[in-house]
């Protein structure tokens, strides 16, 4: 099995008797083999263990990455649109630059992971400081709206309302993950994990009323 350049197809970066990628991927990490800029596009990598690898440039965009351990993994400027994070270990990795969109981040260990040089941010009871916010109206709480300033207020959905609570750090976060929409989405869910961390992931796509009894119930339990 071979593993090549996504520049270059005819440049092999790692090769070995594997059958597969992802053995022939988990030999090239315990090598510590330089695999800047692999093409691993579409690959099936569920359970694999690249703690420490270094894919920095590569192309891991549609593959799947669900419950693999990437643990200190170098991913500077690596490709990860619509890969499959669900469950994946990403503590310590260096995510400096990485194309983040549309990837599915659920359950994925982000502890002191490196987003793009941004500051995962915690604030402190994020429900009820979002309840207090639209009590007393420094929002419009609106679930279609993510989050927009006009003349008549600031308009935030719950993901933007919890961006928009973690002040210019939340905000910065949301720039550098795709912007307004799927990065209001990510900072958000990355925030509450943050903020939160013994609760399960909100419901950012809900009804208004739904939402609104949600955080209550998380502002009861401390959030």
């Amino acid at each position: 099995m071979k593993i090549v350049s996504r520049w270059d197809k005819n440049k092999v970066l790692f090769e070995d008797e594997s059958d597969e990628l992802i053995r022939c991927l988990e030999h090239a990490v315990r090598e510590n083999a330089n695999l800047f800029g692999a093409d691993l596009s579409e690959a099936n990598l569920t359970e694999a263990n690249l703690s420490g690898a270094y894919l920095s440039g590569a192309n891991l965009s549609r593959a799947d990455l669900s419950r693999a351990y990437l643990s200190e993994a170098n991913l500077t400027g690596a490709d990860l649109f619509r890969a499959d994070l669900s469950g994946a270990n990403l503590t310590e990795a260096n995510l400096y630059r990485a194309d983040l969109y549309r990837a599915n981040l659920t359950g994925a260990d982000l502890s002191e992971a490196n987003l793009f040089g941004c500051e995962i941010p915690t604030v402190s009871q994020l429900d009820t400081r979002v309840l207090q916010m639209i009590e007393k109206e420094q929002i419009i709480f609106n679930m279609q709206t993510w989050h927009e300033v006009s003349p008549c207020g600031t308009t935030c959905c719950r993901a933007g309302a919890a961006v928009v609570a973690a002040g210019e750090k939340g905000l910065e976060l949301e720039k550098v993950l795709g912007g307004m929409g799927i990065g209001t989405h990510l900072a958000a869910l990355l925030i509450y994990r943050q903020s939160c961390p013994t609760l399960p992931d909100p419901d950012f796509f809900t009804d208004k009323e739904s939402a609104l009894a949600d955080m209550r119930s998380r502002a009861g339990k401390g959030c």
